[in-house]
């Protein structure tokens, strides 16, 4: 039952169950020569053990290393089942090296039930960008007859703890007069997780697999005031209300001058500005690389979530040439040499083409960027719209447009008004009243989300008049916007 694992240095590990019971030796030539067996800890039961309606079980050992940057790298794990606990109450093991298998410390039991059942067939893999173990393996704790669920074990501190959790929707009964197979296996990377196994229903056999998506999750500190910032994790609702809901500011982007956005796309950069220091709880989907497209000239980007290092940065195409990479401290500009989560930056580009940031190590030096230092700084903050006061009423275009299924809507009031901001479908029917109140002067902007309305065309009306004589019309207009889904 030997699975060998490969160490940081290119150590190859590798545990087995033998008559003594599990057996651990390695190879730091390539596998060119191995030392001393060593013994690990004793098997219980054997190998090889009785399960009813299974035909054939037996609990193999499964040996991985974690080679990630976590706090347990180099750290050797062992994950097995034996019947130590009674004939009738198989279990699901643990045990780990943190000396490359010269030592080992002590046996965990992986599965959390305290009933007499069976776990059984297990697999254990590691999520190599966090170091978190995963471990799958069939489970009777719910059941007093041989119906089986499936659960995997996950564990984020090496190994000294596991939650349990059933990715099964129904159990199946196996029968002993069949073949059911005795492996199962479990992948991962970047949060995303693949267990694979078998069920029967009836004589049937099936391979089913699942895909579990862990929050990564962070907190990162922004400054009073502007802020250069960026989304540091995947996320489905990325709207600059929802992201950032302390922020007083616009969102503003760069393309050849400032544009205000609504919602934040991954691998851009931003200004936002907040009232006070506050600090942001991001979680979502974990991002290790993003082709970035940049043109010629100053661009804002965003980053990963974790840090990489500007020289790490490859372009296509290969070798372009740009500034240096700068970030805001709140006073002014400084040049950086690490992308961190969740900022944005500045950098200038001498041809449109594409940033490829990864949290790996640049494969190819040829395709490094070029950097070139020429103390230009890059554009200025976006000037505070909330403390300017337009001169004129304004109603905008919306931006989208056409749009699908939200846009934003912006106009500009020189003094406090009485606003009435509405939708009308073709048939001038009114859908949907944006704004109804009082409003300070100064440059507003409102979202419409168009997601429960069909493909078409719509009007967008806007009423400002005197907040204290109503019959008095400061400004009113109407525009046209495309729905298209």
């Amino acid at each position: 039952g030997a699975v060998p694992a490969i160490g940081p240095n290119g150590e190859i590990y590798l545990s087995w169950s033998g008559p003594l019971g599990i057996m651990f030796d390695k190879s730091t030539d390539g596998g060119q020569t191995f030392g001393n067996d060593i013994f690990v800890t004793s098997q219980p039961g054997g190998w090889d053990f009785s399960i009813p309606g299974i035909y054939r079980a037996n609990g193999m050992p499964i040996t991985t290393c974690d080679v990630s940057n976590s706090p347990y790298r180099g750290t050797i794990y062992i994950n097995w089942s034996d019947q130590r606990n009674g004939l009738d109450n198989t279990d699901i093991f643990l045990i780990k090296s943190t000396d490359g298998g010269e030592t080992w410390g002590a046996v965990k039991k992986v599965n959390d039930d305290s009933e007499l059942r069976h776990q059984f067939f297990t697999w254990m893999t590691i999520d190599q960008s966090t170091g978190y173990l995963y471990i799958v393996f069939y489970d009777r704790r719910n059941y007093t007859d041989n119906q089986t669920d499936v659960y995997v074990a996950k564990s984020t501190d090496g190994g000294e703890t596991f939650i349990n959790f059933k990715i099964s929707e129904t159990p199946f009964t196996p029968i002993s007069s069949i073949f059911f197979g005795d492996y199962i296996n479990i992948a991962a990377w970047n949060g995303k997780i693949y267990p694979i196994w078998m069920r029967m229903d009836g004589t049937s056999l099936s391979i089913w697999m699942c895909t579990i998506t862990e929050p990564t999750k962070i907190g990162l500190t922004y400054k009073q005031g502007w802020n250069m910032v960026s989304l540091p994790v995947g996320i489905e609702d990325a709207r600059k209300d929802n992201v950032f809901p302390s922020s007083v500011s616009g969102l503003f982007t760069y393309e050849l001058s400032y544009i205000i956005k609504d919602i934040l796309e991954f691998g851009k950069g931003y200004w936002l500005k907040f009232p006070l220091d506050d600090i942001i709880q991001f979680a979502g989907s974990y991002i290790d690389w993003d082709t970035i497209l940049v043109n010629t000239g100053w661009n804002m980007i965003g980053s990963l979530s974790k840090p990489i290092e500007v020289r790490n940065v490859t372009s296509i195409p290969a070798g372009l040439i740009t500034s240096n990479f700068y970030e805001y401290d709140g006073i002014g500009y400084t040049v950086v040499d690490t992308i961190k989560p969740g900022h944005g930056y500045w950098v200038k580009v001498n041809l449109p083409g594409s940033l490829i940031l990864s949290s790996s190590v640049a494969q190819f030096t040829s395709d490094q960027i070029q950097i070139k230092a020429t103390g230009e700084l890059p554009p200025a903050p976006p000037i505070d719209e909330n403390k300017l006061i337009p001169k004129k009423f304004m109603f905008e275009q919306n931006f989208p447009n056409p749009f699908n299924p939200s846009t934003l809507i912006r106009y500009s009031l020189p003094e406090k008004s009485y606003v009435h901001l509405k939708i009308f479908n073709i048939l001038g029917q009114e859908i949907a009243k944006l704004v109804d109140g009082f409003q300070d002067s100064g440059i507003k902007e409102v979202v419409f989300d168009a997601n429960n309305l069909q493909s078409g065309v719509y009007y967008y009306r806007i009423y400002a008049v005197d907040p204290i004589s109503e019959s008095k019309l400061f400004f009113k207009e109407s525009k046209k916007m495309v729905l298209i889904k």
